[in-house]
């Protein structure tokens, strides 16, 4: 049995996956794509998905929006890209998430070029195999924000820096320098963090970059996105957009919903690490004491001092460490082909003990979820069960290092639990179909006759102060919606038969609207018809 299944595994490795990407990239892509029925989920998502539908409705690729108003919190870099995916291939969740999915393949990649630059060939599969199998990193995969992108431009330009030396190639020297402004363009000041990160590498062990005229036109050719949006914005909007930009920055570093205390980090990121976080710190371990210190700078101080750079910032939130999952990938990938060559019979009692207890919790909450009826993560017992399935394909998989004879092979015993276990999560729809309450309201309502009217326009009257749920919800309905919805501020604005959505507890103070449309799935709104002209 055991000379059989080390055939099994020791026939994947004849694909060469350790030098070919590409075979990689095919073990990712079940992973990566997702072809069921997808659904927004607001704030961050829905915002970027409904900014870049608005790029192309009101035809304004300079300024961000909210509704018909200018909102200056953040350049357009996202809507833009967003805008140009709708444009090729219609307007569609697969558009809107096309650049995050091309972005978090560029990472992977990059992170399979810097393990093969720092740790050696061996295993250089493995880095982005760990990375595309942590919990909070194939979550962002799978949702339209910044931080995945954000993540690609620093890594590419990381691995030219790595790269970089007196016999580089002028556009290598461009690259190592060229994310900055990219980065800028995207997430404004959030780039001060990495650049002072890498900068004692740079000073230290790359100080000839220093000297190089293509480094320093790198820095001007990745701001000139910015430079330009900026002559563009100042041109028709004076000083507002950089005043805009600066208030969001003071609000984030003030108190606000998202501060958290300065040891945030150190619980929330090994927790959003899972399920490497174990062989990451073991990993670091050992690369402190195996690698020589330039090396050690990379995958150890980078990470660390990013994540000591965050904490000081008052907004802490968990994918602001995204930054520094490619490295503790490479960590972890360092610490588990270890681990897996001097694994003892003591530990892998432990595993099997370990894994047998977590099996008997799953099946006990089986049995428990079918008698008792257990309704948890969310209304459908459905969601309940995937969890526990994804538990058990997480740590069954284990216990197959009892039965490879060779110790190498023992990496894909803890390999395979996290993939089958976050393959279940993306095929199930749980990452891609999360919200998909307001999509069916709206579907119905676009496939129904209500508002179907050519002498009829769709409105929205938003109150002075909107809750958190209120705006959640009007997001969605407006990228839902097929008509381009226009908002106002007094019910005087609109005329008789014009449609308008008004929030539910507001909508009683108008004697001249009638509802026409109500779903319970949309707890904060309703569509009303305006019945009559003010007197």
């Amino acid at each position: 049995m055991k000379k059989i299944s080390d055939k099994v595994f020791l026939y994947f490795l004849r694909f060469n996956l350790q030098n070919n990407f590409s075979y990689i990239l095919f073990v990712c892509l079940p992973l990566l794509f997702y072809f069921g029925e997808k659904s927004y989920i607001a704030f961050d998502e829905g915002y970027y998905a409904l900014q870049g539908k608005w790029v192309l409705d009101y035809n304004n690729w300079l300024t961000p929006q909210w509704f018909e108003q200018i909102q200056f919190d953040r350049p357009p870099f996202l809507p833009i890209l967003i805008a140009i995916f709708y444009k090729l291939f219609g307007f569609n969740y697969f558009s809107a998430h096309l650049p995050i999915l091309i972005s978090s393949i560029i990472v992977l990649y990059f992170t399979f070029k810097i393990h093969g630059l720092l740790i050696g060939e061996n295993y250089k599969w493995l880095s982005p195999l760990i990375l595309i199998t942590t919990f909070l990193w194939i979550n962002f995969t799978h949702l339209v924000t910044q931080d995945i992108i954000l993540v690609a431009f620093e890594i590419v330009g990381i691995f030219f820096l790595i790269r970089s030396s007196e016999s580089s190639k002028k556009y290598e020297i461009l690259l190592s320098s060229t994310w900055v402004g990219l980065c800028f363009f995207l997430k404004t000041y959030m780039v001060i963090i990495p650049i002072i990160a890498i900068s004692p590498y740079v000073l230290i062990y790359k100080r000839n970059l220093l000297t190089k005229k293509y480094f320093y036109i790198g820095f001007l050719i990745g701001f000139m996105p910015f430079i330009f949006w900026s002559i563009l914005s100042f041109n028709l909007y004076g000083l507002d957009f950089i005043n805009g930009i600066n208030n969001k920055l003071l609000s984030l570093s003030k108190s606000n919903t998202f501060s958290q205390p300065f040891y945030y980090y150190l619980w929330n990121l090994p927790i959003s690490f899972l399920p490497w976080t174990p062989f990451s710190i073991y990993g670091i371990s050992l690369i402190k004491k195996n690698l020589n210190a330039q090396k050690n700078y990379l995958l150890v101080i980078y990470p660390l001092f990013l994540i000591f750079l965050l904490s000081l910032f008052s907004t802490k939130v968990p994918y602001y460490s995204l930054q520094a999952f490619p490295f503790l990938a490479i960590s972890a990938s360092y610490g588990i082909s270890h681990f897996a060559y001097s694994i003892t019979s003591k530990q892998k009692r432990i595993i099997n003990k370990t894994v047998f207890s977590i099996l008997f919790i799953v099946f006990s909450s089986f049995i428990y979820i079918f008698l008792k009826k257990v309704y948890f993560l969310g209304d459908e017992k459905m969601d309940m069960i995937i969890f526990l399935m994804a538990i058990l394909f997480l740590f069954t998989p284990n216990l197959l290092i009892n039965i490879f004879i060779q110790k190498k092979l023992n990496i894909f015993a803890f390999l395979l639990g996290p993939y089958l276990a976050t393959l279940l999560l993306v095929q199930s729809g749980q990452l891609n179909n999360r919200s998909p309450d307001i999509k069916i309201a709206m579907n119905n309502l676009n496939n129904s006759e209500l508002n179907i009217n050519n002498n009829s326009r769709t409105f929205v009257l938003t109150p002075e102060s909107i809750e958190d749920k209120e705006l959640s919800e009007i997001i969605k309905i407006a990228l839902y919606s097929k008509e381009q919805l226009k908002r106002v501020r007094d019910i005087s604005e609109i005329k008789s038969k014009d449609l308008i959505w008004i929030t539910n507890k507001n909508v009683k103070n108008f004697e001249n609207l009638k509802p026409i449309y109500k779903d319970k799935k949309i707890s904060k709104w309703v569509l009303a018809k305006k019945t009559l002209e003010e007197p």
